[in-house]
């Protein structure tokens, strides 16, 4: 399941990001930060699902009974390796609408609190990310403990990564609010205006995907979890490739109203 799970999701993904590249350069608007970033948050997609496929070559989604002791390095580190690029990735993907964001929004408290939102979120998952590691001294014993060292107890990481992703899924539901309030008051149809707003909303999809995936943190504590673990894992991807979608879709309107002239030309 995580192998299809995970190639699919950064398949399209991929797929979405060349489309929005495309309508921008239709439009001649040129590439910005958001588009950088977006594609960095893509990259590291990639990378968390080659570390994932490592980890499944040497027995990630059996249970831990069935798996040789000897080998559980060899599946533990590359688990790490993909949590810390889950994490990037979402908030790399996060990023970058914000900061498309930035350049439509035209009151100063407005902008303000978006840059709270990238600086808070950036800090609450970078935290997140270099905790993975920093919990154990030396990092070897993270993913193997049979190197001499010592832990935190495994709930503090547990609840921070919890706290870390009820923020950002939180995040994500009041960047979609956003677009409402910018399109409401700007004088075009409503239905292009509905349109607009909706397709800038799409970010709660990833807040949906996120909370599920909160959820799931909780089998981080888990004995079994190399078994029980995958679950967290299909939602991280999930989650990740989400965001890069619902960043793209408001870039694809004016493939939409191509396509719409086409039909209409191809009619007469």
């Amino acid at each position: 399941r995580l192998t299809a799970v995970t190639w699919i999701m950064t398949g399209v993904a991929l797929m979405f990001i060349l489309l929005r590249l495309y309508c921008k350069r239709m439009l001649r608007t040129g590439f910005w930060w958001d588009d950088h970033l977006l594609i960095v948050a893509w990259v590291c997609l990639l990378i968390f699902a080659s570390f994932s496929e490592a980890a499944i070559s040497h027995g990630l989604g059996k249970h831990i009974t069935d798996i040789d002791p000897t080998t559980y390095p060899l599946v533990f580190q590359p688990t790490f390796h993909a949590g810390f690029f889950s994490i990037l990735a979402a908030d790399l993907g996060k990023t970058s609408f914000a900061v498309t964001l930035l350049r439509l929004v035209p009151h100063t408290w407005q902008r303000i609190t978006i840059w709270f939102i990238i600086i808070s979120l950036n800090i609450i998952m970078g935290l997140c990310a270099i905790f993975l590691y920093t919990q154990c001294s030396p990092v070897a014993r993270n993913w193997d403990q049979t190197v001499s060292g010592t832990c935190w107890p495994g709930a503090v990481q547990t609840v921070f990564a919890i706290i870390a992703g009820a923020y950002s899924s939180a995040m994500d539901f009041v960047l979609a609010f956003f677009p409402w309030v910018l399109l409401w008051k700007l004088q075009i149809r409503r239905p292009e205006k509905l349109g607009v707003a909706f397709a800038m909303s799409l970010g709660v999809l990833a807040g949906a995907t996120g909370i599920v995936k909160t959820i799931y943190l909780q089998t981080m504590n888990e004995a079994d979890y190399t078994f029980y673990g995958v679950d967290l894992m299909i939602w991280g991807t999930v989650e990740s490739a989400t965001t890069i979608m619902a960043a793209c879709i408001p870039f694809f309107r004016i493939l939409v109203k191509k396509a719409s002239r086409y039909y209409q030309s191809s009619e007469d």
